[in-house]
């Protein structure tokens, strides 16, 4: 996957514009190097029926641990992988198994947790 090898960045792609003042820039001074953080990038389709594709990244070595968790806070999903390297991840995630909803992603490592969510159809 050409992801695992690229650095991963959050650019500054903008237009300013007011009454008096207009200007569009783009330069690489407004990227950020996201390589090394934790962080959740995408979660696709969203809304889902079967699975979802969860994309984020580590900067540790270590258990991830990804738990769902529907709306009344009951557990639907939970799976550990083990010594996962640090670096861009992609994951699919089997929906079968849980009812239509919406669900809050959990995504924890060495004592830090990243949150976003989907709806299952």
């Amino acid at each position: 996957d050409i992801r695992k090898s690229m650095p991963l960045y959050l650019c500054i792609d903008a237009e300013i514009v007011s009454p008096d003042y207009s200007q569009s820039f783009y330069s690489d001074r407004y990227c950020l190097d996201k390589t090394n953080d934790f962080t959740i990038y995408h979660v696709s389709p969203n809304p889902a029926k079967r699975k979802i594709t969860l994309d984020f990244s580590t900067n540790e070595r270590g258990v991830v641990t990804i738990v769902c968790v529907d709306e009344m806070g009951k557990i639907g999903m939970k799976e550990e992988f083990a010594n996962m390297e640090p670096g861009y991840h992609s994951l699919d995630i089997d929906l079968i198994q849980l009812a239509r909803g919406r669900y809050t992603i959990y995504i924890e490592q060495n004592n830090k947790r990243k949150v976003t969510r989907f709806i299952k159809e």
